[in-house]
């Protein structure tokens, strides 16, 4: 299939070991009776290209690919100059080492009409990247509508894009706090990695007591990797051991590679963390 379709792949630099490599891995966050695959793919810091089978006019490309999540890295679907990545859908491989993670690239059909038959991904600094398998995808992809309420926009780290927060809702039990939220995103043009920490205070000054940090999609969705549309994510945290009380909750976001923390702005102004209503623990 690699010589049917043209596929190329190239390193920037050269570094010890095989560029081809066999693992036998699970699937993170995958529930079913296949979840450990093995397969054989490369060890990349340049990139990869091939050409795309024909689609009818309009539709859109899903191309997933397969990745050994072994280290941190940002792959750029363009292979031109990445020194201005603005405008770019990229694609976040997330820290997962020893686990099988899937990246899906959206190439929409009016975006992509100069270049419609060709794939060219990149690393975006030269980092390691693991690709294993591709599976190229046809369709029609309709985000759903945004919902007519927002709590908050949520800036990554470098101030370039925003999701909204559309909703939250707190319930709780005697044995855990359960947050859902709701967010939003117009573009898949984010491009840093994320976690959801949600963190409980006794004193909101001090230390949280008890705290959750956690990808969204049960681990192997950062935010850098959503699709346009509504993502819809619910969190658990435990209250073993939490004395009764009055506790105040907060939510946010930060990039785990960088440690650096999502802006969260409202009517009130921006922080790095949301507050949401006191908890009582009787």
């Amino acid at each position: 299939s690699e010589a049917e379709y043209g596929y190329k792949w190239w390193n920037e630099e050269t570094f010890d070991g095989f560029v081809t490599d066999v693992h036998r891995l699970p699937y993170a966050a995958c529930d079913g009776d296949d979840c450990t695959v093995l397969d054989g793919g490369r060890v990349l810091n340049g990139g990869e290209e091939f050409t795309l089978p024909d689609i009818p006019d309009g539709q859109d490309y899903l191309i997933v690919l397969r990745v050994q999540a072994a280290s941190p890295a940002v792959l750029n679907p363009t292979c031109q100059d990445l020194s201005d990545s603005h405008g770019y859908f990229v694609n976040v491989v997330p820290d997962i080492p020893g686990q099988w993670v899937e990246l899906a690239f959206w190439l929409p059909g009016y975006s992509y009409e100069a270049r419609v038959h060709h794939f060219c991904v990149q690393s975006q600094q030269g980092d390691k990247y693991y690709p294993y398998r591709y599976w190229i995808y046809a369709g029609s992809y309709e985000p759903k509508e945004k919902l007519s309420s927002e709590i908050a926009q949520i800036e990554e780290p470098g101030g370039n894009w925003k999701v909204t927060l559309e909703d939250v809702e707190v319930e709780q039990n005697t044995d855990a706090v359960t947050v859902d939220m709701v967010f939003w995103t117009d573009t898949e043009a984010l491009s840093h990695d994320g976690k959801v920490f949600i963190h409980l205070y006794s004193d909101p000054n001090e230390k949280p007591i008890k705290q959750i940090d956690v990808r969204p999609g049960r681990g192997v969705l950062p935010p850098g990797n959503w699709l346009p549309g509504e993502i819809h994510e619910t969190y658990t945290l435990p209250l073993d051991g939490v004395p009764p009380g009055t506790y105040q909750l907060a939510i946010g976001l930060y990039d785990p590679v960088s440690f650096e923390r999502y802006t969260i702005i409202t009517q009130a102004g921006e922080t790095d963390r949301l507050f949401l209503p006191a908890i009582t623990i009787p």
